[in-house]
């Protein structure tokens, strides 16, 4: 029952809905279906934060209280149009909405801490990639008119801006925290959805609202509706008490959605550009293009920064040992061959050195022992040359010693000589 408890929620609200937007109804009795709706998603959301038991519960009832503010704002504003006959702009409804945002975003802030409580700086990146087209596509459907109409008063152009603007932000902190966690756990996947639709229906609002076609029961009804469901299900879904399972936020990794992602609002804003612009959007384009552009280029130098240091790595571990870091046999012969090439006079001098009864210690306390003893001795071998000699693990118990230094037979002897009166002095391992 628990597991299904999420489907039931949503086939129960979806019918409500169907009531609303399908059966001829008064005012009143819409007010109470359509907030009926945003009452149950709080309760149903409020009940899944007390079963599941989320990992931060704290974000989740900040996310709650947020869907209450709303709640609060479309009581307001149904019982503002029940008694005039058209609601005033801007209303105190208008104030609860705008107040809806700080909430919402301080509850994702805070999952985001506890999924990436470090620096992600390509999550960073494509948040503010997504942030910057949104305000620029918001900026040319919406924020543009109210901006050039004179007949808009000051108080209705600053609840009309601020809306977009805290869209474009909460936008922002959800793309954040989508890219830092794995959407195939159902909760998060219709939080994004949820999201999604309360972005889409302001956008829409907001259009309606500028050509003065808005009405209750209108487009954007659906979406805000799908807001309060799709976040109430996802409290619901016993996914939600499960450890938030991040991804891998390296700078080199762009999966393929995520790529899709930034391909489309990168390209949205000129095309809407073309579609809605006014000459006043210029000025907004420009900057935003240059904006994104910049983000791109920092992304793609995170991306070729990685791919060198993969690089460069790639390429000592193909030269020196995994356990040692000493060089192997592949570097030592190569820096063998190439002194022996460089040598016009004097001598060259190899120390081979093989640990005796090594088998016996690996045999009876542990490769894990046998590996200290390994790292031990190669420090040893170390200490006993000089920097430009190379010391080298050839295989196994199996040491080498380039000597570049030596310059006769002598000198050769007294490192080996070193090498023997270093490892006469125990070696510590496990109190052994």
């Amino acid at each position: 029952m628990r597991a299904n408890l999420w489907k039931l929620y949503v086939i129960l609200s979806v019918a409500v809905a169907a009531v609303y937007f399908l059966v001829e109804t008064t005012s009143l009795s819409k007010l109470v279906l359509y907030n009926g709706i945003g009452l149950g998603a709080v309760i149903a959301t409020l009940y899944g934060i007390r079963k599941n038991k989320p990992e931060n519960r704290k974000a989740w009832f900040l996310i709650a209280g947020g869907m209450a503010t709303f709640l609060t704002a479309d009581i307001v504003y149904y019982v503002l149009e029940l008694i005039h006959d058209e609601v005033p702009y801007p209303s105190v409804a208008d104030i609860f909405y705008i107040g809806v945002y700080p909430i919402m975003i301080l509850g994702l802030l805070s999952l985001l801490r506890t999924v990436s409580p470090g620096r992600d700086v390509a999550g960073l990146i494509d948040a503010s990639l997504i942030a910057v087209a949104t305000f620029a596509v918001l900026g040319i459907l919406v924020m543009d008119t109210y901006v050039t109409d004179p007949d808009v008063t000051f108080f209705a152009r600053i609840i009309s801006i601020a809306v977009p603007v805290m869209d474009v932000l909460l936008v922002a902190v959800a793309a954040r925290l989508m890219a830092a966690v794995h959407l195939k756990q159902p909760t998060f996947a219709m939080m994004t959805l949820g999201l999604a639709s309360l972005a889409m229906a302001d956008t829409i609002y907001g259009v309606m609202n500028t050509a003065g076609s808005y009405t209750t029961g209108g487009w954007p009804d659906p979406l805000w509706i799908a807001f309060y469901v799709l976040l109430a299900a996802g409290a619901l879904h016993p996914s939600m008490g499960d450890r938030i399972e991040a991804r891998d936020n390296a700078l080199s990794t762009i999966t393929k959605p995520r790529l899709g992602m930034l391909f489309l609002v990168v390209f949205a804003v000129p095309v809407i550009d073309l579609i809605w612009g006014e000459p006043f959007d210029k000025w907004l384009i420009t900057i935003a293009s240059m904006v994104m552009f910049s983000l791109v280029l920092v992304r793609l130098m995170g991306l070729m920064s990685i791919v060198q240091h993969k690089e460069q790595q790639a390429r000592y571990d193909a030269h020196h040992d995994a356990l040692t870091g000493l060089a192997n046999r592949v570097l030592f012969g190569e820096r063998v061959e190439s002194f022996v090439n460089q040598r016009k006079e004097g001598v060259v001098s190899v120390l081979f050195v093989d640990l005796d009864d090594f088998k016996f210690i690996n045999d009876s306390l542990g490769h894990h022992v046998g590996d200290e003893l390994l790292v031990a001795v190669a420090a040893r071998l170390e200490d006993c040359v000089r920097e430009n000699d190379v010391v080298a693990r050839l295989s196994g118990d199996e040491f080498a010693v380039l000597l570049e230094s030596a310059v006769d037979r002598q000198d050769a002897v007294a490192v080996a000589q070193r090498v023997q009166d270093s490892l006469e002095t125990p070696i510590l391992i496990d109190d052994r």
